[in-house]
């Protein structure tokens, strides 16, 4: 007895399972741009290209009993399906499917595929022998490399008692086929164009292996493999490296580029996956006190402008009096995370207002007026008049925090004119990346001549 329309129905999505095996943990989610900084272009982790490719066969030979036990019928059928497709971010596309039956006849869905980005990706159906079918191509984070066979369902089962048609289905079936599926993710670092900084990133993920089983299928039919979560720490993110036991695996990148960070898995065939990532930005702040924080610079217009007050640029040499200069290096990553690059010694100055000042002084000389002594951390630094603040790149964060402890333990010899405030807040500066004006040691003209804000 030839099957029923929808019988051909039901085996065309018992088939299709060879060709798609799509499940919730490796459907694909759209990239979601963070926002940057002022002037830079976000970071975009996403989907940036997907294939796939099989075909199956299979033979089901169907008997029928009553609740008597009595053969009460039976039919056969065989099955060939194929699919290909690919598509590419940005790009596009396309995709065709094709399933013959015997008896039962032939479907097929041709699609193609604009330009477009996940998830709004555009299709168009050009081919199809019923309008009510689904595309079979469906992209998911997802890896498959299964050769012949790819799923040995030969088996046999009986399906429970069918009180409708009034018997038990005890079936035979044979199939075998191959499927080859793979999703790349790529990584926008994000940046302004042509930047040279270097980020630091976080990248979380996970996978799943999916384990193909024979049949007879769990209820309801089709069978689905088993999932078998993979550990974190086997999954390799390309460009990256191996994802820690637990927490998440750190990575410093270049900025204004494009990354293949697709995860795979050693030694297993057949997983879905997914991913996450985090990138994290630095700065260095420059703070100044000018003792005549209300008077331009005097070179601005000198025929407007009154005479400097006296003594302009600063009262004396006193503390609070000549001005001050300190910065700050301060990052959203966490400390976690730095310490994984420095030491606890060094991040300690993260986020931290820090300056350089004697512990106590003296006059080595009056004309001009020089004051000297020992030198420390100062990180009672007042309040700012100015400040300003520059984006840095994470590696440069890391020499500042080592400059600054270095400061901390070996702070030197503090002169007014020769090694203070100003020129220390320079070097932690080019410490860091940030090139602050070097040709004086004056608080209120430091403070006049320190550049914009870059972030």
């Amino acid at each position: 007895m030839a099957p029923t329309a929808p019988h051909k129905e039901f085996t065309m999505k018992a088939h299709t399972f060879f060709l798609c095996l799509m499940f919730s943990g490796g459907m694909a989610v759209a990239a979601t741009p963070k926002a940057g900084a002022s002037g830079d272009k976000p970071d975009r982790l996403f989907i940036g290209s997907y294939t796939a490719g099989a075909s199956g066969s299979s033979f089901w030979q169907h008997d029928y009993y009553d609740l008597d036990g009595n053969h009460i019928g039976a039919n056969s059928h065989d099955e060939t399906s194929t699919l290909s497709g690919g598509w590419q971010d940005g790009i596009g596309g396309s995709s065709s499917w094709n399933w013959n039956g015997t008896p039962g006849g032939s479907d097929w869905v041709d699609a193609i595929y604009a330009p477009s980005s996940y998830p709004d990706i555009e299709e168009e159906i050009v081919n199809t022998s019923d309008d009510d079918l689904d595309n079979p191509f469906v992209i998911a984070k997802e890896y498959c490399d299964m050769g012949v066979p790819l799923v040995d369902h030969s088996g046999a089962g009986t399906y429970p008692y069918d009180p409708v048609s009034g018997r038990f289905d005890h079936a035979i079936v044979v199939e075998f086929g191959v499927r080859h599926a793979q999703a790349t993710m790529q990584l926008q670092t994000g940046g302004r164009s042509g930047s040279k900084l270097q980020n630091l990133f976080g990248f979380n993920g996970s996978a799943t292996q999916l384990v193909p089983v024979k049949w007879p299928p769990a209820t309801p039919f089709p069978n689905v493999p088993p999932y078998r979560p993979i550990p974190q720490q086997n999954i390799y993110i390309n460009n990256v490296g191996y994802l820690p036991a637990t927490g998440t695996k750190y990575k410093v990148l270049p900025d204004d580029t494009t990354i293949d960070v697709t995860p795979t898995v050693k030694g297993v065939d057949y997983y879905t996956f997914d991913e996450n990532e985090t990138k994290y930005h630095s700065h260095f702040e420059a703070f100044v006190t000018q003792p005549f924080p209300d008077y331009p610079d005097p070179s601005y217009d000198p025929i407007y402008n009154p005479e400097p007050p006296f003594p302009y640029p600063f009262y004396d040499l006193s503390r609070g009096t000549a001005g001050h200069a300190w910065w700050k290096l301060s990052s959203d990553a966490p400390f976690s995370a730095i310490n994984q690059f420095t030491t606890s010694d060094c991040s300690q100055w993260l986020g931290r207002e820090v300056g350089y000042a004697p512990i106590t002084s003296s006059y080595v000389s009056h004309v001009p007026p020089v004051k000297q002594g020992l030198g420390t951390i100062d990180t009672a630094n007042g309040s700012a008049n100015i400040r300003r603040i520059y984006a840095v790149g994470f590696p440069g964060l890391i020499s500042g925090l080592i400059y600054t402890e270095s400061i901390s333990n070996s702070p030197g010899i503090w002169n007014s004119k020769t090694h203070n405030c100003v020129h220390e807040t320079v070097n932690a500066g080019g410490a860091a990346g940030v090139q602050l004006p070097s040709g004086g040691y004056i608080p209120e003209i430091f403070g006049i001549d320190l550049p914009p804000d870059d972030i």
